[in-house]
């Protein structure tokens, strides 16, 4: 990944405000290139706050998760080149974490 993840949890115990709902928690940063993120951000500056994708990882009750903002359906708010861009990263998300979890 070219940014690397943050421990989210680890942040909030060091500041003596630890998460609830969760045992461990991480942010892990997909971004695939600033190529699509160019796009966006030339076509529609304000969406540079939703960059970079990323996934919480989370552990609760002895189960791992995975959590993602569903970026191809994001696209459907927008059109031309930000509409493209976005269902475009939506579909490599996708196959990416396929290729994980496979």
């Amino acid at each position: 990944m070219p940014i690397d993840s943050w421990d989210f949890a680890q942040s909030r115990i060091k500041h003596n405000k630890p998460f609830k709902s969760v045992d461990r928690l991480k942010l892990v940063f997909v971004c695939k290139s600033t190529l699509d993120s160019n796009k966006v951000v030339d076509a529609q500056p304000a969406l540079a706050c939703i960059m970079p994708c990323g996934w919480a990882v989370y552990e609760r009750d002895g189960k791992t998760y995975v959590a993602s903002m569903n970026i191809s359906m994001m696209g459907l708010l927008f059109k031309g080149v930000v509409k493209k861009t976005l269902r475009s990263v939506g579909r490599d998300e996708a196959e990416l974490l396929h290729n994980i979890l496979e």
